[in-house]
């Protein structure tokens, strides 16, 4: 988590500094209050929106040597909301300063013929267009991203803005160059993810063998039509599906594997969207791509010794169901507690499995918790029955409030961050 954090925010701590750099005294800053938040502001808006593009990349060299692929996509977001208000502050206080020194603001807001301004006005409306989708309007996943294909578009724009306008920038060769290296990085990232990624990615084809449907959660088993993949326990995957059903498109979505063998591979996929509720009309002898497996959820666990828990909020189970199996065939070693919430009793499609597993097993503890009958689990219900809370290790999988809830709970009694791993993805929020 510390390498992530270094990597994301560093290069914001290096724009300032190169900002101040670029001044001649402090007073040129305080002397220009106004002129100084337009330009720093810009400065942090634009540094965050060419970060962005390279945290979504998916390539596998960052994976290995920052962080795994959830965890670089929840900063992501973290990076949309201080593009979003570093520009709006930059828009703002433009205006502001314009109508104190009596200069036409309507300049700032409407396209004209000023290139370097337009290419601003135009990158600032993208930017909106895109908030309003993801916030307020419940697009297809085939819209969004569509619609999130304007992320391309407005990095363009603001570079042509920042590159063509009157500003520090244009005047400081460090600054100049330093924002020249950040626009070509995250050209490079998207050339890779359109170009490289998508056709060089998925090399294992599997053969859809079986579907079992309980509820809304659907299991697909498959078997490798060429060499299987290697994973380790809690890992994730991309899938593309080629089937006879023109209405299941080839988009690629992440998934936990449930269990994966030489001969088979199973994932269970719960309907969320309208790409998920299609994946139920997968016939058997449909083909999956996959790529090479991402994430290092489980690493922790199996490398530690001290007192576990594990959090699974219903199709999050998934991850932890390999780890399961790993211990089930490959001895205990850690006292674990997992919790599995659900909304109904009915939703038992890993029950049995969980059971038979856990059965002869000393070290490890089930419990089921339901929220239609007992309310949401309580983090205070789950660290109270602990014996050292503080010296355990948290495994959280599910849904971004249930994380959220747990992490902050934890943290607040003094948990350490490294202490508390979590695995999410929710693509409509990148």
């Amino acid at each position: 988590m510390k390498r992530i954090k270094f990597f994301v925010y560093s290069p914001f701590l290096l724009t300032a500094l190169l900002w101040l750099l670029s001044k001649g005294s402090i007073s040129d800053i305080s002397n220009n209050v106004l002129r100084s938040i337009v330009q720093l502001s810009a400065m942090v808006g634009a540094t965050a929106i060419v970060i962005e593009p390279i945290l979504s990349s998916r390539s596998r060299i960052l994976e290995m040597f920052i962080g795994s692929q959830d965890k670089l996509y929840r900063e992501h977001r973290t990076l949309g909301v201080i593009a979003t208000t570093s520009i709006v502050i930059h828009l703002g206080t433009l205006l502001l300063r314009s109508v104190s020194i009596g200069i036409d603001p309507y300049q700032y807001l409407i396209p004209g013929t000023n290139l370097s301004y337009t290419a601003g006005i135009s990158a600032f409306y993208a930017l909106i267009i895109m908030i309003v989708t993801t916030i307020y309007i419940r697009l297809s996943y085939r819209s969004w991203k569509i619609v999130h294909k304007i992320t391309s578009v407005m990095i363009a724009l603001s570079a042509l803005h920042i590159f063509t306008v009157s500003s520090d920038i244009s005047e400081s060769l460090l600054l100049r160059s330093w924002f020249i290296l950040l626009f070509m990085f995250a050209l490079i990232s998207w050339i890779y993810k359109l170009f490289i990624y998508e056709r060089s990615a998925f090399k294992y084809r599997y053969k859809v063998t079986e579907m079992i449907k309980k509820e809304n959660i659907v299991q697909i088993k498959m078997t490798p039509l060429s060499k299987p993949l290697k994973i380790r326990p809690g890992q994730f995957a991309f899938f593309k599906f080629l089937s006879k059903d023109p209405n299941i498109t080839a988009e690629s979505h992440p998934f936990s594997i449930l269990r994966s063998t030489n001969d088979e591979l199973h994932i269970a996929v719960k309907s969320l969207g309208d790409f998920t509720e299609q994946l139920e009309k997968l016939s058997t002898d449909d083909i999956a791509l996959v790529t090479e497996p991402h994430g290092e959820f489980s690493k922790r666990y199996f490398d530690q010794t001290d007192e576990a828990v594990w959090i699974a909020g219903g199709i999050g189970v998934t991850p932890f169901m390999s780890m399961l199996e790993h211990i089930h065939t490959n001895g205990e070693r850690r006292q674990t507690y997992i919790f599995h919430t659900v909304k109904k009793q009915e939703e038992d499609l890993f029950d049995k499995q969980i059971h038979e597993m856990t059965s002869g097993m000393s070290k490890i503890h089930f419990t089921k918790h339901v929220t239609s009958e007992l309310g949401y689990l309580q983090p205070k219900s789950v660290v109270d029955n602990l014996s050292k809370p503080l010296e355990t290790d948290y495994f959280l999988c599910g849904p971004r409030s249930l994380l959220d809830t747990f992490y902050q709970y934890l943290i607040d009694i003094g948990v350490e961050s490294d202490r508390i791993i979590f695995e999410e993805f929710d693509f409509k929020t990148l």
